[in-house]
């Protein structure tokens, strides 16, 4: 990462009939955070930074069927949860007992990646990274849970992972701009890009980009891009001062 620190990015793809707003909560008790939540379908906070320079995001094992996926003890909430109650990746990991429910999470403080997956009954494969990159699209990847795959990876999830892949190999030092720049390839046609426009206009597209710059010195970069159907793109870079009024305490 060109200047240091810790650059963590999320592509949300959905249909288009959700709908994505940015908001800034105060919980009763814990952590102030930022966050993108959706409305409509697919409810709940996909990505969020806290006043302690925590991020947290997630993404959906699509890879086992979606009734699989809504088992009788997942954790409601657990964006939030996280969000508010944790300070570091440290924190999150010893946060174990809240993962439940199959889903992947990438967690990020100023020094750390965490690559979670969660998967059926509580199993869990933690990746950390330290200096390099890490990557996770929609599916266990080989490994400890490639198992929980009830069935083959879409295509879809294949082609972004093994794109994204080749991107962060191929250009580097890396930098939020192009970053933001491997958000919008279109390698691979309407359905099996990074940035999906759908072939179908009902079907599954990019309707958000979340990306995060955590300084090694302190503070954060955060570029929002909300795609909303039938709305116009709204680009929204603030800083964690601007958010939080304070630089994060580590």
């Amino acid at each position: 990462m060109a200047g240091g620190g810790t650059l963590i990015v999320k592509i949300r793809d959905w249909t288009p009939g959700d709908h994505q707003v940015l908001e800034r909560v105060t919980p009763p008790r814990g952590y102030s955070y930022y966050a993108l939540v959706t409305e409509g379908e697919d409810p709940g906070v996909k990505a969020g930074i806290n006043e302690r320079g925590l991020v947290v995001q997630s993404a959906t094992a699509s890879s086992i069927p979606k009734p699989d996926r809504q088992e009788s003890d997942s954790t409601m909430g657990l964006m939030r949860k996280l969000l508010a109650e944790c300070a570091t990746v440290d924190e999150v990991l010893a946060r174990k007992s809240l993962f439940r429910g199959p889903r992947f999470l990438l967690v990020a403080d100023a020094s750390k990646v965490a690559t979670i997956e969660i998967g059926p009954k509580g199993q869990v494969r933690v990746d950390i990274t330290r200096d390099g990159v890490a990557a996770h699209t929609n599916h266990y990847l080989p490994g400890a849970l490639s198992g929980a795959n009830q069935k083959a990876p879409g295509a879809s999830s294949l082609s972004r992972f093994n794109r994204i892949q080749e991107l962060l190999e191929s250009k580097t030092p890396h930098t939020m701009d192009g970053f933001l720049g491997f958000s919008r390839d279109r390698h691979a046609g309407p359905d099996l890009s990074i940035f999906r426009t759908g072939l179908k206009p009902t079907g599954t597209r990019t309707m958000s980009v979340w990306a995060v710059w955590l300084k090694p010195g302190g503070g954060a970069e955060i570029v929002v891009r909300l795609l909303n159907a039938g709305q116009p793109e709204v680009l929204v870079r603030r800083d964690f001062v601007e958010i939080f009024g304070k630089v994060p305490t580590r």
